[in-house]
């Protein structure tokens, strides 16, 4: 997911009981940029920041602790500003095969 500022690239591989994500996140600006990812259902949440125009490469687990799993992983991309608020810069939805 590229954007002005930052982008995120990377893959999901869907469980029975977790989502394992890889990948990486860049910042392309001197700020901070972060990758939100959320499971769906389960709402459990995961994030990865990069900082000063270096790359952040990432590998986890985030545990969706029910029968079947998660069917969906939401990745949103944020700008961190100066004081601290988020501001959006993208969205996307990883649905389970």
């Amino acid at each position: 997911m590229p954007g002005g500022q930052g982008s995120t690239y990377g893959t999901a591989n869907f469980y029975n009981r977790s989502v394992g994500i890889s990948g990486r996140v860049e910042s392309h600006w001197s700020g901070c940029v972060q990758a939100v990812f959320q499971t769906d259902p389960g709402n459990a949440f995961e994030t990865r920041t990069a900082c000063n125009n270096h790359t952040t490469t990432f590998g986890f687990t985030i545990p969706t602790d029910f029968p079947g799993g998660a069917n969906k992983v939401f990745v949103t991309l944020a700008k961190i500003n100066q004081n601290g608020t988020l501001e959006w810069l993208g969205a996307r939805t990883l649905n389970r095969p």
